[in-house]
């Protein structure tokens, strides 16, 4: 609820992406049905991610259950609704839409054929099923994207089977990507190395997340770590870069002359690079727990990631602004030392002018709602129990 006069100002800001990821096929339909009815909002809606829907391989189909609704006015029936139909309308009433979130599942053959992706600019494509990479070849179709994010969202485990038919993820020579994110995803190394050639070619590669994410390499075999030579054709362009494991050869991360973010995430603080070869152009490092055995599985972080910021403060990068650290506690024991640490760190960080933030969150059933983010800004710390 607004006053008169932020009417329109409200309005605009409600509709400028709409989020449908969480809707039921009634919602969804309705908000099809309020953009038929009201014809100027479909020019207010910048973008719109598509609900995840439950579909089987051989139809797509929304059911509508409800006898007191229809689409486009009267009396319902208990039809289904076709998923890619209901897709296809929504893009046509709202183009061009400059940020689109969806399952390849339920993209139509129209929206491909009526050129409907050239105008989209900010894609995150999601693959549900193992078949679903080679259904619809939507990612040559996104020849204006400059951020694309593609995941795996249904399978915590994503098979090797999955990518082997994505030829299609290879983006085509006129698309100039400024944003990549992968993540949930095996991918044949030879793939890689050509997905990466194609983006050396256009220079524009700035920044490259890369999450829970393996190469598939030869006779079955894999690896989740990337090496140098896994990078090199964009590691002259990278400003910020994120993956799951870090790059401990020596000069592996001094061939990023631009990288100014750094986001590592790890299950040991032992395996972080050392401060001396961090990019001398480093703005931000992140340090996330990534303990994927449980948090109680191992030893406390806070002592080992005390340490290594404290080497870090004496051998910074010139540059360096802000240090963060996301970590996970199984025990109030732990809390105990995070918080005496937070208060030494704080202060070292605040002799040589570097910005420290600690969010805390509990892992444990017994400390599953906790929250605490130490700040250098801040006297004491923030928390919440949610």
């Amino acid at each position: 609820m607004v006053c008169r006069h932020w009417r329109a100002a409200g309005t605009e800001a409600l509709y400028r992406f709409v989020d449908l990821t969480f809707a039921s096929e009634r919602a969804c339909a309705r908000f099809l049905k309020t953009i038929t009815r009201l014809p100027h909002l479909p020019g207010l809606v910048h973008g719109v991610a598509f609900p995840r829907l439950q579909m089987s391989s051989s139809e797509a189909t929304l059911s509508v259950r409800s006898s007191r609704f229809a689409l486009f006015g009267g009396r319902a029936t208990n039809n289904s609704l076709d998923a890619a139909k209901l897709h296809t309308e929504i893009f046509l009433r709202c183009y061009p839409l400059q940020e689109v979130h969806f399952p390849t599942e339920t993209v139509a053959p129209e929206i491909i054929q009526r050129g409907l992706l050239a105008a989209v600019r900010v894609a995150h494509v999601g693959f549900c099923s193992p078949a679903s990479t080679g259904s619809v070849p939507v990612l040559p179709h996104l020849s204006h994207a400059h951020t694309l994010a593609v995941t795996h969202t249904a399978a915590r485990h994503p098979s090797m089977h999955f990518l082997n038919g994505t030829e299609s993820l290879i983006p085509t020579p006129a698309l100039h990507l400024v944003t990549l994110h992968l993540a949930n995803l095996v991918m044949p190394l030879p793939q890689w190395n050509a997905l990466l050639a194609s983006l050396r070619l256009t220079g524009t590669l700035r920044q490259l997340v890369v999450r829970t994410f393996m190469l598939a390499l030869s006779q079955g075999d894999g690896r989740d770590l990337l090496l140098p030579d896994d990078v090199l054709p964009v590691a002259g362009t990278l400003e910020r870069l994120e993956v799951g494991t870090v790059l401990r050869e020596p000069g592996a991360l001094h061939m990023m002359p631009h990288l100014r973010t750094l986001s590592t995430h790890v299950a040991f603080p032992t395996v972080l690079p050392a401060p001396r070869a961090l990019p001398r152009a480093l703005r931000v490092f992140r340090i996330v727990d990534d303990r994927r055995g449980g948090v109680g599985s191992g030893d406390s972080w806070a002592w080992p990631v005390a340490r290594f910021v404290k080497a870090l403060l004496s051998d910074r990068p010139p540059e360096l602004e802000s240090v963060e650290v996301e970590a996970g506690i199984s025990k109030w024991d732990e809390l105990k030392d995070w918080t005496v640490l937070a208060w030494c760190l704080r202060q070292a960080c605040a002799h040589v002018g570097v910005q420290l933030k600690i969010d805390i969150r509990g892992k444990s059933s017994s400390l599953r709602k906790f929250e605490l983010t130490f700040l250098a800004s801040s006297p004491s710390p923030i928390g919440c129990l949610r």
